[in-house]
């Protein structure tokens, strides 16, 4: 593992050193979804206990939530497969997502750096779950699409019901 510099003075109270600390499991949020994060290394001053973070170890819990989220993005093939089932050209199926060509051209790309956005992935998983199955109890799949996130949804009784009728309409 590459060195993290920490020794420095703390910035929150001016008074303490920051020393490097390595957390076994750092429970934390990246892109605002619940992560753990194994052998963590962040800078804790100990007089306050201020958390401070170095960007290259930052960067390794980026690469961490990516690799364990990937699996629950849209993989590429499946994305071009859904624009060939619906039968749309790379442009028609960029305007009816709501991305620019460019956008999906990247996504469908199996050396993509990384996967597209949360919203673009949740829109293409109900199109062709409304393609493949018909109508779609939009609530109920995004409730059970953030489960597999670790997200624990419960939506309210009056509000979910009036929400699904306006869905229905």
């Amino acid at each position: 593992m590459e060195a993290v510099a920490f020794g420095y003075k703390c910035q929150e109270c001016g008074e303490g050193t920051v020393l490097e600390r390595e957390i076994p499991e750092y429970h934390t949020k990246i892109r605002g979804y619940p992560f753990v994060v194994t052998n963590a290394r962040l800078g804790v001053c100990y007089r306050c206990g201020a958390e401070h973070f170095a960007v290259q170890e930052t960067d390794r819990w980026e690469q961490l939530f990516e690799a364990a989220y990937e699996k629950l993005y849209l993989q590429p093939e499946e994305i071009r497969l859904l624009r060939n089932r619906l039968g749309l050209s790379m442009e028609q199926f960029a305007f009816l997502v709501g991305c620019t060509r460019q956008s999906l051209y990247s996504w469908e790309r199996a050396d993509r750096s990384r996967p597209q956005s949360r919203m673009a992935d949740l829109l293409m998983k109900l199109v062709r779950e409304s393609h493949d199955k018909g109508k779609v109890d939009v609530l109920r799949f995004l409730v059970q699409e953030a489960a597999q996130f670790g997200i624990q949804l419960k939506l309210g009784g009056e509000g979910q019901a009036s929400m699904r009728e306006a869905i229905s309409r």
